[in-house]
């Protein structure tokens, strides 16, 4: 009777545990499959160009006028007139101010008379000094008498130069009461107003700056500088300062790109400065009138204390090797490359010298030779001593490049919108089985059960 109650549980037991081992065993199946193997990277190669460059260094800067003039007073007295419109260009001796000049006509007009006077003076001694000089030569005149007309002769030449001194330092005054531009350029404001008293060599009216045209600093490191110099030492090339030589630079303001201007270097100093390393540089560059839409003259592009980046043109053009600069990569301050081995079909990381930026391309100066290959494309998902893989039918040109990737990405947004109007299978699992397991687990569940 016992057997008999026992049986169906036992029944049941070894149901549970056909479908346990069952599932041990599925499991065991599925943790003893190989991961995948890792696939070859594919990247896209390219061999470097050759240009004939020029070596270059950039450097910050600032412009500044030529000639540069404070206008102060050159006589004392109450200004009366101000004759020009504020920040106007003036020509070379136009009329600026007028100070009130009857005080210094009137002393003029009195120095004339003082002239005036000398020379009468001197006329009536010139007179007794001739008749002087006659009867001494027939010693018809005391020596005591001769010597007093000859001694009052030569106080009357004297006076009378004396007096014109007087007079031509009246005159210079009397000039001086119209203050003059004494150079072409750019008048500044007014500092004083109309009925103002100003002061001799002390009152600042305004201040006069040349435009065109205009002179443009720089400072030069100590190791460019001493770079130009083995140049030069070397006879690779020429200093501005040799007869027939004209050593120019180019320029951009803050607002252009490309180095459009051209500038001329005439000075460079006679020391380094010691706080900072540099050299002072100058420069000068052309600063026309522009011409408008209208064809009459416009406005002058520069002024003084404009911030202007020069590049200056370091050796004489040569042949040079150029990669684009994102094939370039930085590890730790070195530069280097991914070189690609033909025979190995792998890559090298190889540390590179390079120089100037030539637009996107940068200088290789040593480290690559003309007929290496090297990556371009696919740099994230490769390393040193990597297998790789080419693209097929990718072009090696920077132009074409753009043109496959421009094809790419409309097929890439096609590709999109089919997946957007396929319909999405819903994945069907047991409430409490792990993601990615469900279909085989639950077929495997229904086929013990």
């Amino acid at each position: 009777m016992r057997l008999e109650a026992n049986r169906p549980m036992n029944i049941k037991s070894a149901v549970l545990a056909a479908c346990a081992c069952g599932a041990l065993v599925a499991g065991c199946d599925e943790a003893g499959v190989k991961p995948p193997a890792t696939p070859v990277p594919e990247v896209v190669v390219e061999q470097p160009t050759t240009k004939v460059v020029t070596d270059y260094e950039d450097f910050t800067g600032y412009t500044d006028a030529v000639y540069t003039v404070e206008i102060r007073a050159r006589v004392t007295g109450y200004l009366d007139k101000v004759l020009f419109k504020d920040g106007d260009e003036v020509p070379e001796g136009k009329l600026l101010f007028e100070i009130d000049p009857r005080p210094y006509q009137a002393e003029f007009d009195r120095a004339q008379s003082s002239v005036t006077q000398a020379e009468a003076h001197l006329a009536r001694l010139e007179n007794d000094h001739r008749r002087a000089v006659a009867l001494e030569s027939r010693n018809a005149i005391g020596r005591e008498e001769y010597d007093k007309i000859v001694g009052d002769y030569n106080e009357a030449v004297a006076a009378v130069g004396t007096a014109k001194a007087m007079r031509d330092t009246a005159k210079l005054n009397l000039e001086f009461t119209k203050v003059t531009a004494p150079i072409a350029g750019q008048i500044s404001e007014r500092r004083v107003v109309a009925g103002n008293l100003v002061k001799a060599d002390d009152t600042l009216l305004t201040t006069i700056v040349s435009v065109d045209p205009m002179y443009f600093y720089f400072d030069i490191d100590e190791t460019t500088l001493l770079k130009l110099r083995k140049l030069l030492r070397e006879g690779s090339m020429t200093s501005y300062r040799e007869p027939g030589t004209e050593r120019y630079v180019n320029l951009e303001l803050a607002n252009e790109e490309g180095f459009p201007r051209r500038g001329r270097i005439n000075f460079a100093d006679n020391r380094v400065t010691q706080n900072t390393g540099t050299l002072r540089v100058r420069g000068e560059i052309s600063n026309p009138k522009s011409t408008n839409a209208n064809k009459r003259e416009g406005a002058r592009t520069l002024s003084p204390g404009m911030f202007v980046r020069v590049r200056l043109p370091i050796g004489e053009p040569h042949e040079a090797i150029e990669v684009p600069e994102r094939a370039v990569g930085t590890d730790q301050g070195n530069k280097y490359l991914f070189v690609l081995n033909t025979k190995k079909q792998e890559v090298e990381k190889r540390n590179v010298e390079v120089g100037m930026l030539d637009d996107e391309r940068r200088v290789i100066t040593k480290g690559l030779g003309k007929d290496e290959m090297f990556v371009v494309e696919g740099l994230q998902r490769i390393r040193n001593g990597s297998k790789v893989r080419l693209k097929e039918g990718l072009p090696r040109t920077s132009q074409a490049r753009a043109s496959a990737s421009t094809s790419a990405g409309a097929s890439a947004t096609t590709a999109a919108a089919t997946a957007a109007r396929t319909p999405a299978v819903a994945e069907t699992r047991p409430p409490d089985a792990p993601a990615g397991t469900a279909g085989s687990r639950a077929k495997r569940v229904s086929k013990n059960d």
